[in-house]
Parts: structure tokens; C-alpha cells; sequence
């Protein structure tokens, strides 16, 4: 069994070199024809069948209107009550009164009231009262005009001894808005003073301005 073995081994030894030749030469055929039978491959990018295709519909583009923006009018206060004009006892009334213009460009500016001169500090009787020299016209606000908030305010005005504005009050106005203008325009402005037996004091006016929209400026 041993001899056997002994005999088999050695001829695989001695016959190695025609077995691994052989076995080369089969392995290089085998590859060339599977080189030249194998059919070409050209790849190409993938279709993919019409029942694959899911067609996607794009949604219309809605255009949502935005709610309309109201804005809100302001509570229009009671109206400011006008004072009586009060003349010295001791000047005979018709003296103090004197004819005043009207300013074309500002009509509601020359609708002037006088103010007790005792409701202020430091404000004494006077026989001449303050009259107008020049009056501004306040701007109408635009934002007052864009929101259709017209009225009129009404202002007090505090005249020292030259005729200057020194103090403006607002007594009614339909909103405060319109507070910052009329103030603007009343601390330009100018006046000839009161006189007490021609001497020049301080006193008060109570000054109006109209704001409508169908109004000019």
C-alpha cells in the first residue's frame, strides 16, 4: 500500500510540469473564447416604462387677497366751551372793540375769542384786547389725510408783553395728530399785545383751525 502510494506521488512529481502546462494552456483558451463569443455591452441610462411615470400635477398659484386695514377714528371729544370776553369796568366797551381783517388764506384763524384774563397767573384786566399780526397756517398732517380725519382744533394761546406766543394749550381737537402742527404753527406767529391804559400786558386768546379734506394746503 505504502509502494503504491510511493508510486502515484512520484509520478505526479515527474509529470507536474505537463500537467501544469496543460492546464495553463486550456485556462487561456477557455478565456479567449469567452473573449471573443461573449456578445458586446453597451450600457445605456434607464427609461422607465409609461406605467412607471407618475405624472405630478402642479398646484395653481393662489393669490389670497389681505384683509382690507381699517383704521380706527378717534373719539372726537365734546366740544371746548368758549369765554365770555371781559372788558374793564372802567373803559366804556364800545372803545375796545376794533374791526379786524380776515385772512383770506386762513379764515378760521381770525375767529378769535377772547379769554378772562383772571383764569391765568400773572394776567391782569386789560382795556385793549391781544389782536392778530400774522397767523400761520398749520400743515394738514398726512396721515390725518390718508386716514380722512378732519375737524377742528381748538387752542389757547398765551401772549406776553411784546406780542409773543410763550405757551399754547390744546382745548379740543379731533385727533392728536393734529396737536403738533397747530402748536408749530402758533409759536411762529404774532400778536400786538393787550394794553391796560397803553400799557402792554400778557393775556390769552382762544385760537381755532379747520381741517376738511376738500380744503386747500
Amino acid at each position: 500500500m505504502n509502494s503504491m502510494a510511493y508510486s502515484a506521488h512520484t509520478a505526479l512529481k515527474l509529470n507536474f510540469r505537463k500537467y501544469f502546462d496543460v492546464a495553463l494552456i486550456l485556462a487561456i483558451l477557455f478565456h479567449l473564447g469567452a473573449f471573443v463569443f461573449t456578445p458586446s455591452f453597451k450600457p445605456a441610462p434607464y427609461v422607465p416604462r409609461e406605467e412607471e411615470i407618475e405624472v405630478i400635477e402642479q398646484l395653481e398659484e393662489v393669490e389670497v387677497p389681505l384683509p382690507p386695514v381699517e383704521v380706527p377714528r378717534p373719539r372726537i371729544p365734546i366740544a371746548a366751551e368758549f369765554t365770555e370776553i371781559q372788558i374793564s369796568e372802567e373803559v366804556d366797551p364800545e372803545e375796545t372793540i376794533e374791526d379786524t381783517e380776515v385772512d383770506l388764506d386762513n379764515p378760521s384763524a381770525a375767529r378769535l375769542n377772547y379769554v378772562d384774563p383772571g383764569e391765568g397767573a400773572d394776567f391782569t384786566s386789560y382795556s385793549d384786547p391781544p389782536m392778530e399780526k400774522r397767523i400761520y397756517k398749520p400743515d394738514y398732517p398726512q396721515l390725518a389725510r390718508q386716514a380722512g380725519i378732519e375737524g377742528t382744533v381748538v387752542a389757547r394761546v398765551f401772549i406776553d408783553e411784546k406780542g409773543k406766543v410763550f405757551k399754547v394749550e390744546i382745548l379740543q381737537s379731533p385727533s392728536e395728530i393734529f396737536n403738533e402742527p397747530v402748536k408749530k404753527a402758533l409759536f411762529k406767529s404774532s400778536f400786538y399785545p393787550a394794553k391796560q391804559r397803553e400799557t402792554p400786558v400778557k393775556s390769552q386768546l382762544i385760537v381755532p383751525f379747520d381741517f376738511f379734506l376738500n380744503s386747500s394746503g
